[in-house]
């Protein structure tokens, strides 16, 4: 029997929550489902941005991903931080979602470049 990683999912979309328990595999593809929803750049920025730090939590309690991977997680969080930035329609610029954002943002770099090294050690 093959092992997988499965987590507990809480996911939320205009007011509805949904709980799954899937694989990470199917976590990514019901993430990107809600992101094709969301229907202006700044909305969507958000939900990567959320699902980026998410993403990152499960790292640390399961580990062992592809670099790859990582490095996907890694710019997405950083177009979501950019899009934030330059969004002409409201001001992100000082909201808490956006210092989050731009916090993990190291974090995730960190996480997606450093593992390579490590590897090659």
């Amino acid at each position: 029997m093959e092992k997988k990683d499965c987590v507990l999912v809480a996911f939320t979309f205009q007011g509805r929550v949904e709980i799954f328990g899937k694989s990470l595999e199917e976590v990514f593809q019901l993430h990107r489902k809600a992101i094709e929803k969301a229907n202006r750049p700044d909305l969507k920025a958000i939900e990567i941005g959320r699902y980026v730090i998410f993403m990152l939590e499960q790292w640390r309690n399961f580990g062992n991903y592809s670099l790859e991977r990582r490095r996907i997680i890694a710019d997405l969080l950083n177009y979501a931080v950019t899009t934030l930035q330059e969004d002409g329609r409201r001001n992100y610029r000082e909201s808490p979602i956006l210092k989050l954002f731009q916090e993990k943002l190291g974090e995730a770099m960190e996480f997606a470049y450093s593992c390579e090294e490590r590897g090659a050690a």
